[in-house]
């Protein structure tokens, strides 16, 4: 699986957008890709199977129900073409899977849709949104963006989707109030196991084991290794995440793709997969 990183330059002359350029690499080749601005300023990339990009703009709040609130897009980087999507506000991370559909989690704002809308420090304006898509949490779409598939809130009820790993065949995905570890396999199967644990930002996922990363989603030092088996989790484990030469990393970005967590730094991308701890 192809793993992507992304950095962003603010392009004054298109009033106000951003450019940015993405890196595709499988491990062994590398290539970039510059994407046409974009009025998006905090976003999450991921890749189709034919070289197509999903980016959503994860933090973009509800205006109104006109286009300023389409928050995601497919770009089709060989012939220009692009797609948008309407992804909703909100939005924690993305993934897509070996099938091409498209997860996307969504925190807290993004699932009960209450917005202040910052008509002064003294008398905030706070309304409603509409019936905000990302009100069941955990969402999947199509290649095209279409919505096929929501999380059921009367099976666990998400408040904050703290934590998502989509890989080819499952998606995994960690969230409170409860904090378990839920699965969602095959025809859109879902199942949970009970995690005791409180705060995850990240993680990387074996049929044996799990591994989460805590704290801020910039923090590396504190990490919890959990057993799985047929009677749920048994842990934590907690542990340091090293760097070849010994060096404990403790500041960094995660991202857990199956059971391969990989770890970026300022300089450098780290990658270990759990058969391998």
């Amino acid at each position: 699986m192809n793993e992507r990183l992304s950095t962003q330059t603010p392009v004054p002359e298109t009033g106000g957008k951003f450019r940015f350029k993405v890196i595709v690499t499988n491990g062994e080749a590398s290539g970039e890709i510059d994407l046409p601005p974009l009025d998006f300023d905090d976003l999450s990339i991921d890749l189709l199977s034919d070289g197509s990009l999903v980016i959503v703009n994860m933090q973009k709040p509800w205006t109104s129900k006109g286009k300023s609130d389409i928050s995601g897009l497919i770009f089709d980087p060989a012939s220009g073409g692009r797609t948008q999507f309407f992804a909703g506000p909100g939005v924690h991370q993305i993934g897509v899977d070996g099938k091409d559909r498209i997860w996307v989690s969504y925190f807290d704002w993004g699932v009960h849709g209450i917005f202040d809308l910052g008509a002064g420090e003294a008398n905030p304006e706070v309304r409603m949104g509409p019936v905000l898509i990302g009100g069941a949490g955990l969402n999947c779409f199509d290649r095209t963006g279409a919505l096929i598939w929501q999380h059921d809130q009367t099976e666990r009820q998400i408040n904050e989707c703290a934590a998502l790993n989509v890989a080819d065949d499952a998606t995994h995905f960690f969230f409170a109030d409860d904090f378990d570890l839920g699965t969602v396999s095959g025809a859109f199967a879902t199942s949970y196991c009970k995690i005791n644990l409180k705060n995850s930002h990240r993680f990387a996922i074996s049929p044996t084991r799990v591994l989460f990363i805590g704290g801020h989603r910039s923090s590396l030092g504190a990490a919890y290794l959990f057993s799985l088996d047929a009677a749920g989790a048994v842990g934590p484990q907690k542990c340091s995440l090293m760097a070849p030469g010994g060096q404990i990393l403790k500041r960094g970005r995660a991202v857990g793709r199956g059971s391969r967590l990989h770890l970026f730094t300022r300089t450098d991308w780290y990658s270990v997969d759990l058969a391998d701890i």
